[in-house]
């Protein structure tokens, strides 16, 4: 397995089409990081790709963030992992903020079946 450290991630390459992501402790996470992670997405993964987000830290999104995220091309879907309820909480407000483009996302408490889940969203995308 791959690991690659941005500015305020760590990438785990899962398979070609399919990262983890676990943002750093205590991050602010605003566009040009998001402008910084899309392109890694772009040059490393295979499209259509999906990701897990592993909610390990605490963290936050500026809102221009919150708005750009789910909208890079080629995303297949994101399957978010919660420790507590807040988490879950905050994340489904993330899905309500307005984009450009409708995402697919669920939320698991097991890494394991957000996982098998993101690999299934994978086998039946139609991009």
């Amino acid at each position: 397995m791959e690991f690659h450290q941005l500015s305020f991630c760590t990438i785990k390459i899962l398979r070609a089409d399919l990262a983890e992501v676990i943002i750093d402790d205590g991050v602010e996470v605003n566009i040009s990081q998001l402008n910084e992670v899309e392109t890694f997405f772009v040059d490393q993964l295979s499209a259509p790709f999906s990701l897990v987000m592993n909610k390990l830290n605490h963290y936050s999104f500026q809102f221009d963030a919150q708005v750009k995220m789910g909208t890079y091309e080629h995303l297949n879907a994101v399957a978010v992992i919660s420790y507590n309820k807040t988490t879950d909480t905050l994340t489904q407000a993330l899905l309500e903020v307005p984009r450009n483009k409708k995402w697919k996302l669920e939320v698991f408490s097991n890494r394991e079946k957000a996982i098998e889940w993101a690999k299934l969203q994978q086998a039946t995308s139609t991009e």
